[in-house]
């Protein structure tokens, strides 16, 4: 099964898919099928490594959703529902929290345009939350100029999982960055997806300096309120953002709708204390991405030169060790 959904196989596959309005691979093509047949005993050895490996990728995923979910627990305990202020009033001391960062957050509700909020914390919009939020745009596609051997990433909305943006389809030049409506934004920031409904509203994470296209709004938060903050705040207003989406042919929204989403704004000690734990936690999910992605193409690479007798059993294990470090 790891070879016939290898990539390689598969476009091998994909070159009988002929015919007229309706392409299609017939059984006498899958019966003329050439595949290299090694000894049962290397086959099964082969699909034990490739089999490895693909529980190593498993387990780094499994990983990276408890993280996810841990950091997601925090921003909504302090930042929703306010459980370490609910906890104060009651005269309990909050849960999970040393005694320095309980004394960062107060003891009572204050009314607000979005409700009861911790007492002296405020209200703002993402403007006030970002030193820059702008959207993208797409060089011109006739001038080559622009795209031959670019390096500055350049990413798409298809690409936004809600995580790290680590390695884009496409890449420009500096020329297309000074001679195109494109906007270079530095290591950390945020892009949302803005354009065409469920899309709306999906994140990515820049781990260098990176462009992207018009469906993108990109923010910069601000030094005293941090990347993680910010990201959880869009995260968490997403099905308001996709409430707002409209239009006849897609369902969009606007940077002027981001940028006037409302949330809750606490104290710089209070940011600072959720940013240093969310930082540790989101390190570790980049690190585990890194480490899912090598594997992935590790795996992709090792099994046509197995399969073909070009590498040894010995050799594969020695390339995935390393690989693991």
């Amino acid at each position: 099964m790891s070879y016939l959904t290898h990539p390689t196989i598969k476009s091998y596959i994909e070159s009988f898919n002929a015919g007229g309005s309706r392409r299609a691979i017939t059984k006498a093509h899958i019966e003329s099928f050439v595949v290299p047949l090694p000894p049962l005993a290397t086959q099964r050895a082969i699909a034990a490594l490739l089999g490895g490996i693909d529980d190593r990728i498993t387990l780094l995923r499994e990983t990276n959703a408890t993280l996810e979910a841990i950091a997601q627990a925090l921003f909504k305990s302090w930042f929703v529902d306010f459980d370490p202020v609910r906890a104060k009033m009651e005269g309990r001391t909050p849960e999970g929290m040393d005694e320095a960062t309980a004394a960062l957050f107060p003891d009572g509700f204050e009314t607000s345009e979005l409700g009861e909020v911790p007492r002296g914390w405020r209200v703002g919009c993402i403007d006030d939350i970002c030193s820059t939020v702008t959207n993208g745009g797409t060089p011109s596609r006739s001038k080559t100029e622009y795209w031959e051997q670019g390096t500055i990433p350049w990413f798409k909305t298809g690409e936004f999982h809600d995580g790290f943006l680590l390695q884009p389809s496409e890449r420009i030049t500096n020329a297309a960055l000074i001679g195109s409506s494109v906007k270079l934004l530095p290591k950390d920031a945020v892009l949302m997806a803005i354009y065409a409904a469920p899309t709306v509203g999906r994140l990515g994470i820049l781990v260098e300096p990176a462009t992207f296209n018009q469906a993108c709004t990109g923010m910069v938060a601000r030094n005293e309120v941090g990347p993680w903050f910010l990201f959880w705040t869009l995260l968490n207003g997403r099905d308001w953002f996709n409430s707002r989406a409209n239009g006849a042919a897609q369902q969009n929204i606007s940077k002027a709708i981001v940028s006037a989403y409302l949330t809750v704004i606490p104290p710089n000690p209070v940011l600072d204390s959720f940013n240093l734990v969310a930082s540790g936690i989101h390190e570790a999910i980049r690190m585990n991405t890194e480490k899912a992605m090598t594997l992935s193409t590790l795996r992709d690479t090792l099994l046509p030169r197995l399969i073909s007798g070009q590498l040894r059993l010995p050799e594969a294990q020695n390339e995935l060790m390393c690989a693991i470090g």
